[in-house]
């Protein structure tokens, strides 16, 4: 009755919506389906572990198949007619739209797999967990360092590579100082992991690429959806774990290098920078909660 009132034939009206489904869904499969292709096809390269040449071909193919994962999602909320923040909040006072956020989680869910990875071969015993702590690149045999046992390691920083520098281009014309010096300074870690022959504990920082980045999904769940006790946790617990693999580099460090305390004080950086947003995020939803 509402449709015949306005004028609306109803089987034009379910055409139509039939239409914008199908459009959705062949969107979202050609989104997903060419950034997994674009994934696989890192198993098919003759690129070996290690060089800059893994390293490149990671980061272009994650930097790829992230922007694709969130301008699938910005055409999910646009087409919704959500430009902005989500209608369940008043507010909106971030500076990328709420699609922005809940692509970064999206494309962030590898994550969680990679820490399982990673804590299965940090805590896989007590020697382990020691040559994880303290052993750099130039530690490691040729076999090693440039093999399938430290693949993932070089995955991990090569990836969020990609993943971040894919943020650079979807939010270009969006530029904000706090996620500009975030993002060049967690990139320049991620590089430092890859290729720094005296950075003490690369394996267990490969670990911390994940854990630290499980916190950061945890904001944009609390940024969108307002998952208050998540965020806390995740955050506090990812702050920690980075903080306490920082100090105990720095201690069993054999030489402590102007290399190193800068690699370190860029670490400490970034758990200061993610606390205080956390404090600022938190103090004006005190009351309200």
């Amino acid at each position: 009755m509402i449709a015949m009132s306005l004028g609306v034939i109803p089987g034009a009206l379910t055409t139509a919506v039939r239409s914008k489904r199908v459009q959705y869904w062949l969107v979202a499969l050609g989104a997903y389906g060419t950034g997994l292709a674009v994934l696989a096809s890192l198993y098919f390269m003759p690129i070996i572990p290690g060089t800059v040449e893994f390293f490149a071909a990671h980061a272009i193919a994650w930097c790829v198949a992230s922007m694709l994962m969130v301008f699938q999602r910005q055409y999910a909320w646009e087409s919704a007619g959500i430009k902005a923040g989500p209608p369940w909040l008043e507010e909106w006072p971030e500076p990328f739209p709420a699609w922005a956020f809940e692509g970064a989680f999206l494309s962030h869910l590898i994550d969680i797999p990679m820490a399982v990875l990673m804590a299965m071969k940090v805590f896989n015993g007590k020697d382990a967990l020691v040559k994880a702590a303290t052993e750099s690149l130039a530690d490691m045999s040729a076999e090693t360092r440039f093999g399938s046992s430290l693949a993932l390691e070089h995955c991990i920083f090569a990836s969020h590579f990609g993943i971040f520098l894919s943020d650079f281009f979807v939010h270009f014309f969006r530029p904000d100082p706090k996620f500009i010096a975030h993002h060049i300074c967690a990139m320049a870690l991620l590089v430092a992991g890859s290729f720094m022959e005296t950075l003490p504990g690369v394996v267990v920082l490969a670990f911390a690429t994940a854990i630290v980045e499980i916190g950061s999904m945890s904001y944009c769940t609390w940024t969108v959806w307002k998952t208050k006790k998540s965020y806390i946790f995740f955050m506090n617990l990812s702050n920690i774990v980075y903080l306490i693999i920082i100090v105990v580099i720095l201690a069993t460090a054999p030489q402590i290098s102007s290399l190193l305390v800068g690699l370190a004080a860029g670490g400490l950086g970034l758990i200061i920078g993610r606390t205080t947003i956390l404090w600022s995020e938190m103090r004006p939803h005190t009351k309200a909660d």
